[in-house]
């Protein structure tokens, strides 16, 4: 009887116990459901309706099926809705996004940065989970980062590089020789040219052994740029959860492989060489032992406190790091679409071609000589080609590998005559859009239309003004500081590739080539191109 009893106890404790978890449980998963609905809804209330609104949506998701319907049509999107709204306004789960389709407001905003603008969480949540660097950095850890990154482009360091781009060009148009005529695809070999070209100038790769040159494989590079795309059209910043967050995507090995890549050779450098590391490393030193009478502030610790001073501020050997993984996967991927472009467009116009043939011609009596020894200045080796310049900057008018940027207001602006309050929306500014739909752009060709010698002066060797239209680079304090450098790298191998052959496009009936987007704007396939060698009785 007693034992009865304790055992009816013992289970009726035991039912108690499971109801008293039972209720904490779900208790628990209502205070989460609210949290979660709270913090979903929180940025939507009393926001918003400031711009015209796109229609459709849904109460839930907003326009996040218009968008992700496909994934590389994505920019294709928001100028479509810059076409059909002007500035407007969509929704994509809880954040609000505005498409500033007036050049003016464009430039506004751009000049508000870093001080009231700055990148999109997003973006600094993506970039910052792979290359932590000046290209996601804001306010104070900006101001030390340029000052560690700038110099190394200033134009006095560009023209030292010239003698490497000019051997990487030599071996880029050597390799698009085929000994059967077959047309080459141009993509692979144009990533090649500037994986191999960024590597050794930002590294010093061609003293790195064969093992240690293959960790910065193109692979590694492709992969880790999917995953900055999938990051960043993530509604939720699922790679901050520790240890499985960055598993998810499979984006994790890659990342890490080139990580550790970039380590070793940062861990390496002395300060002292003639690479773009050495320069980053000489520089940070100098601003420590300038900041070393105010009091050392590493980076590192530093990036919250956005009310600070950058002047006592240098970086960790991390962020050194992040900027070379920067360089060198940013630099990789527009370097190497802008130059596939540059070749498309030469292959279909041989007028073109035979232009810019003499131009090279020319030019490489002029300087090259003094170029392939470092000697030659880099406004002399540009002057130099002004037609193929012109090129570059159409190309990156029409085919430009940043279509499009996304930055969210730090404190209240006003935007086209309406007061925005902080973080209010994201603001897309189309770069693309505005340079296809410009009125100001000079020559008769409508700005829809593909002109390469829209910018050449035809009466001296510089360039016609490039408009606040057309920014292929940004504009104001936050402009890509590797400009010049893509530029030097991209005149000089076209001109190496013309000196050598006559371009034909072979045609793979799929229809016109376009852009798709990922993280990137890049051709939506191969470009297929047959370069015949131009032998001395042909260009005679």
């Amino acid at each position: 009887s007693m034992a009865a009893s304790s055992t009816a106890a013992s289970s009726s404790l035991e039912g108690f116990a499971a109801l008293a978890l039972g209720v904490v449980c779900g208790v628990a998963a209502i205070a989460g459901l609210v949290a979660g609905i709270a913090w979903y809804v929180r940025p939507l209330i009393g926001t918003g309706g400031q711009f015209r609104r796109v229609p459709g949506g849904n109460a839930i998701v907003g326009h996040v099926g218009l968008l992700w319907r496909d994934i590389g049509r994505y920019v294709d999107v928001l100028e479509d809705l810059a076409r059909s709204y002007g500035t407007c306004e969509f929704r994509m789960w809880n954040q609000r996004f505005c498409v500033v389709a007036d050049a003016e407001a464009v430039a506004a905003i751009q000049r508000l940065r870093p001080l009231k603008v700055a990148n999109s969480t997003p973006i600094r949540r993506s970039m910052d989970s792979a290359a932590p660097g000046l290209f996601s950095a804001e306010l104070p850890l900006w101001g030390a980062e340029r000052r560690v990154v700038a110099p190394a482009f200033a134009h006095a360091n560009l023209a030292s590089y010239a003698p490497s781009i000019l051997d990487a060009s030599r071996r880029f148009a050597e390799s698009l020789l085929r000994a059967d005529g077959r047309p080459v695809a141009v993509n692979e070999p144009s990533q090649r040219f500037a994986a191999d070209l960024i590597a050794n100038l930002t590294l010093g790769a061609h003293r790195l052994s064969d093992e240690e040159r293959s960790k910065f494989s193109l692979a590694d590079v492709a992969a880790l740029l999917d995953t900055l795309g999938t990051r960043l059209l993530a509604p939720v910043p699922y790679f901050r959860v520790p240890f499985l967050g960055p598993r998810l995507d499979g984006g994790r090995a890659p990342v890490r492989r080139l990580q550790r890549a970039v380590q070793r050779v940062v861990d390496a450098a002395t300060g002292s060489g003639a690479t773009i590391v050495d320069k980053f490393v000489a520089l940070n030193r100098a601003q420590a032992s300038s900041s070393s009478t105010k009091g050392h502030h590493d980076a590192s610790a530093s990036s919250g406190s956005s009310g600070s001073s950058s002047s006592n501020v240098t970086l960790s050997v991390e962020r050194l790091a992040g900027n070379v993984l920067t360089l060198f996967v940013a630099g990789t991927d527009t370097t190497a679409h802008t130059l596939t472009w540059m070749l498309f467009a030469l292959s279909q116009d041989a007028r073109l071609q035979a232009r810019l043939r003499d131009e090279a011609r020319g030019a490489s009596r002029v300087y090259y000589a003094a170029a392939a020894t470092g000697r030659a200045s880099f406004e002399t080796i540009l002057e130099a080609h002004p037609a193929t310049r012109s090129l570059f900057y159409e190309v990156l008018r029409i085919y430009t590998p940043a279509p499009f940027i996304v930055v969210e207001n730090t404190a209240e602006i006003e935007v086209l005559g309406r007061r925005v309050r902080p973080r209010e929306y994201a603001f897309v500014l189309p770069y693309r859009f505005l340079a296809m739909t410009a009125t100001n752009l000079p020559g008769d060709a409508p700005a829809s239309a593909f002109e390469p010698l829209r910018w050449l002066d035809e009466d001296g060797p510089t360039l016609r003004p490039i408009p606040l239209n057309v920014q292929p680079f940004g504009a104001g304090l936050r402009i890509c500081p590797g400009r010049d450098l893509a530029q030097l790298e991209t005149v000089l191998c076209t001109a190496e590739v013309l000196r050598r052959y006559r371009l034909r496009f072979c045609d793979d009936h799929r229809g016109p080539h376009r852009t798709v987007f990922a993280f990137t704007s890049r051709p939506d396939r191969d470009i297929r191109i047959s370069f015949d060698p131009i032998t001395s009785a042909s260009s005679a």
